[in-house]
């Protein structure tokens, strides 16, 4: 079942920015991660990824941007699996990059990752990309 990623647009007492220091906040506000949020992660049109999921009563699929975003992330920087997963668990920009908004937030598991990218490298997602 596909449903469209809006987390990242709900602000909640438990957001990062808000144990932040006003100083920390603009420095993310201004730092290339932030900019990617902005300029892809927002960008990207989940829509076109429906047909990967069933209509029919199945769990609802992970953002599609998040995962989308992640390995991009992962192939900007020259990360394996285990680099981006451990970059998104601990570092703030890159959970900022991926429009996580809450320490405790798990984008997805290591085999989510790795089968979504390889299923990418094998169809290209009939020109998604």
């Amino acid at each position: 079942m596909f449903r469209k990623n809006t987390t990242h647009l709900q602000m909640s007492f438990f957001n990062i920015e808000n144990h932040l220091s006003e100083k920390k906040q603009k420095r993310i506000r201004e730092s290339e991660e932030y900019s990617f949020y902005q300029l892809i992660f927002r960008k990207i049109d989940e829509e076109k990824f429906t047909g990967l999921y069933s209509e029919n009563g199945s769990r609802p699929n992970l953002p599609i941007n998040v995962i989308v975003s992640a390995i991009i992330l992962a192939h900007r920087n020259g990360w394996k699996t285990q680099e981006i997963l451990k970059q998104i668990d601990f570092n703030l920009l890159t959970q900022t990059a991926l429009g996580l908004n809450k320490m405790d937030d798990t984008a997805f598991c290591k085999a989510t990752f790795f089968n979504f990218q390889n299923y990418h490298n094998e169809t290209s997602f009939g020109g998604l990309f």
